[in-house]
């Protein structure tokens, strides 16, 4: 039987007072034995573009499609040290995620993820608030 299994934890610590966290675990079985679809990485601009879901957009497999998770691969290179004016340029490449045109819109900051079961996953669409950026996406099986 394939299952997902999920461990976060986060923490918030302010001035000297001790942390404050957030941890969730859980695990579920999937309805299905389908493989994940992964797609390294794709560059996006300032036009809102539909999130590309491999074999989960094919007709056959609508509604298929349960977790995903999307994350922004913007930042700067981890190979040098970043110029003040370019950690200013990748801080305002946000991605943005937003389910269809009347919804709200979900921030991802440079290397952050959003992950979740919306409830047409072929809605989903990204775009970047200021210029271009990277991403990539993970969908998993319901």
């Amino acid at each position: 039987m394939n299952r997902i299994t999920i461990v976060d934890t986060a923490y918030h610590q302010s001035g000297g007072n001790p942390p404050t966290s957030l941890v969730s675990r859980y695990g579920y079985l999937l309805k299905s034995d389908e493989l994940p679809y992964t797609r390294g990485s794709k560059t996006v601009g300032e036009e809102w573009t539909r999130v590309d879901l491999g074999w989960f957009s094919e007709k056959e497999n609508e509604g298929k499609a349960g977790l995903v998770s999307i994350q922004n691969l913007g930042g700067p290179p981890s190979n040098k040290q970043p110029t003040p004016e370019e950690r200013v340029l990748e801080a305002e490449r946000v991605l943005e995620v937003r389910l269809g045109q009347g919804g709200g819109v979900w921030e991802v900051e440079p290397g952050r993820h959003l992950r979740g079961q919306p409830s047409d996953a072929g809605e989903l669409q990204v775009r970047c608030r200021k210029g271009t950026t990277r991403y990539s996406v993970v969908v998993f099986p319901r």
